[in-house]
This record gives structure tokens, sequence and C-alpha cells, in this order.
């Protein structure tokens, strides 16, 4: 069975191409023929719903009391402001952190963008040109902000269940981990040397910034790997032996009388 198995084509990376900034399309040939659907299909779920990333989870306004508030000279409401804070990705250059703290404080007429963050060494902030809100005259905005690495989506309902650590005054926010913004896949004709029978692999991958598309793919392999790993070493319990019935009685009651010594 493994040296018919070792007969089946490995594929390769052919090519990254970058098409723009958070943009890139990567090609993975020669697959077997219906390969090109089975790995773009899990790749596809796996880039959409389990690569880990970067989300505000919290943040604290000055003056600010609930989400339903408006902030004098600023233009755009609270909720305005938690929906634009919401779109803000970063990226962590050095040791992955589960949490850190950011800050925003501007003063004067202008556009804040996610830019005026103040973020710990190490981490920066993927769009810059990213807008917050708008300051007219000489209005001003202050916040504190609490950032968590997750996976997936988690709602605000959720996190509420650990409001008693909260600070007063503190908004929580629906988090968006997930720092893949599109994908999609194409399967064409693929051929070495005879055969021409074969699948190629087109994923065209959309990320927020924070991580590269290349690095994107490398940890959905990396999951995929380790989520299908059981079923290289499966192994089928051992069926229990039922006892027959002479195994079960006790040895003593099979005796003759005679010999138990009564």
């Amino acid at each position: 069975m493994s040296d018919i198995l070792a007969k089946l084509l490995r594929p390769r990376v052919v090519s990254v191409k970058e098409e723009s900034l958070n943009k890139a399309q990567i090609v993975i040939e020669p697959l077997e023929r219906g390969f090109g659907h089975t790995l773009g299909n899990s790749f596809r779920r796996i880039l959409l719903s389990s690569i880990p990333g970067y989300a505000i989870t919290d943040v604290q306004i000055d003056g600010v009391a609930h989400e339903f508030s408006a902030i004098e000279n600023i233009k755009e409401d609270v909720v305005e402001i938690i929906l634009n804070l919401k779109g803000v990705a970063f990226k962590i250059h050095g040791n992955e952190q589960e949490q850190f703290n950011a800050t925003l404080s501007k003063t004067g007429a202008g556009v804040v963008t996610a830019g005026d963050i103040q973020v710990p060494d190490g981490i920066s902030v993927a769009d810059p040109n990213h807008v917050i809100c708008r300051i007219a005259g000489k209005g001003s905005i202050n916040m504190n902000m609490i950032v968590k690495q997750g996976i997936g989506y988690e709602a605000a309902p959720v996190q509420k269940k650990d409001e008693e650590s909260r600070s007063i005054g503190s908004l929580v926010l629906d988090a968006s981990y997930c720092p893949i913004k599109r994908v999609s896949y194409e399967v064409e004709n693929a051929r070495v040397e005879q055969r021409t029978n074969l699948d190629k692999l087109i994923l065209s991958i959309d990320t927020d910034g924070s991580i590269t598309a290349e690095k994107a793919v490398q940890m959905a392999a990396r999951i995929l790997i380790e989520q299908m790993a059981v079923f290289v070493d499966f192994e089928m319990s051992a069926p229990v032996e039922e006892e027959s019935e002479e195994e079960k009685l006790n040895p003593i009651l099979l005796k003759p009388i005679d010999e138990l010594e009564l």
C-alpha cells in the first residue's frame, strides 16, 4: 500500500503573486484529479474561520457613559466611532501577545485615524489611514482600549459575562478577530509530461494587512495537518472479549465435596 501511495504526485507552490498591498494569488500544482477542489474548499473554510487575529474588545472614552452618547465637537456619535474601531487591524512584529492596551488622544480640528493610536513596542496599526472620527473646532477625544487575540467572531454579550472585572464606563465591542476578508479559489487543468488529467489550484486571498496571504496559507495548512493527524495514527480499540460462563465460575465450586475438607 505504501508503494502505491508514494506514486501520488506531491504539489508545490508554483507562484505567489501580490496583486495589491493586501491581496495575493497563490498557485499550487500539480495535484491529482479531484484534489484541487478538496484542498481549495478546505483552505477556504479554514482561512475564513480559524486564523487568529487581534481586535479591540473594550474602549473607554472620556465623558462617555454609554454607546448612545454624543461627544461635543465630534461629528460622529459614539455608535459610529465604535463601528470604526472595529475596523482597526493590528500587526504584531515580535512575540505574540494575548492582550495589550492602546490609547488615543487628540485635540483640535481634524481627522482622527488609526495612525493616532498609541500601541506598545513591537506592534503597529495595519492601516494608519483608517478613519475613526472627525473633530470640529477645539474639540478633543481621549480613549483607552483593550486589544485581545482570538479566533472567529465574539459577540459583545458573550464578553459581558466578565463584566465585573471591567472598568466603569467601559464599552464592550463585538470582536471580529479574523484577519482574512475574502477567499476564493479556482481549479484549472494541469499537465505533467504525458499526464493531462491533473489539477492546478489558484487561491485568491484578501487580508486586512495584519498578515500576508502566504503566511495565512501556511497557518491554514498547519491547522489542517494538526486536525488530521489523529487519523494518521488511527487505531481501533481492541474489542473486549466476553468471558465464558466457565471463566466466570469460581473454581472452588467445581471441586468434589470430599476435596473441600469440610
